[in-house]
């Protein structure tokens, strides 16, 4: 087919490119904790009275009369208070992020 004078045919190429992005994006977050608390109480008494008492009476037939009291009081108290206190506190922080962009153009 012949072109007609002073007529001058152009042809475009038309190419479509389709572009596809992909992102992924991972997040984990472990977070543990640990507490642990010991207490212990120990608290002991003692307690010891000793009571003694001598009363002693002497009578004379001269009229003397000889009184001796003796009195001897003995108290010990022995408290012995013992606390102890364990306070443990783990803590961890896992934090793992993961991108991935993946930019793929296909015809």
């Amino acid at each position: 087919m012949k072109n007609p004078p002073n007529v001058t045919v152009t042809y475009e190429k038309i190419q479509y490119y389709q572009v596809r992005e992909i992102v992924s994006v991972d997040v984990s977050v472990d977070v543990s904790v640990d507490v642990s608390v010991d207490v212990s109480v120990d608290v002991s008494v003692d307690v010891s009275v000793d009571v003694s008492v001598d009363v002693s009476v002497d009578v004379s037939v001269d009229v003397s009369v000889d009184v001796s009291v003796d009195v001897s009081v003995d108290v010990s108290v022995d408290v012995s208070v013992d606390v102890s206190v364990d306070v443990s506190v783990d803590v961890s922080v896992d934090v793992s992020v993961d991108v991935s962009v993946d930019v793929n153009p296909s015809m």
